[in-house]
């Protein structure tokens, strides 16, 4: 498995809106009975050139910074992530 970039997390995207230019992200490292388990996720934080906007079940890396709400988190930086990336769920699956 690949390892994130120092201060950089896995995920994936659960659902983005063109539309809006927000979204969420489920955290990889973060159990879904946790809170910010599902982090917001802003178009213009989305490196890619182009038209920036993110399709669901896609593989994301990502900084996790403080959100505009007390005690909420976001992604920053958000990167499409290597090919050869898979979550132990996903290895799990495949053998």
């Amino acid at each position: 498995m690949t390892e994130p970039e120092k201060g950089r997390e896995f995920g994936k995207v659960k659902w983005f809106s063109p539309r809006r230019g927000y979204g969420f992200i489920i955290r990889d490292n973060v159990p879904p009975d946790q809170e910010n388990h599902e982090i917001f996720c802003h178009y213009s934080s989305i490196e890619m050139d182009g038209f920036k906007t993110l399709l669901p079940d896609l593989r994301v890396s990502f900084e996790v910074v403080p959100g505009k709400k007390e005690g909420s988190v976001e992604a920053k930086n958000v990167k499409i992530a290597p090919p050869e990336f898979e979550t132990k769920e996903e290895e799990k699956e495949s053998a």
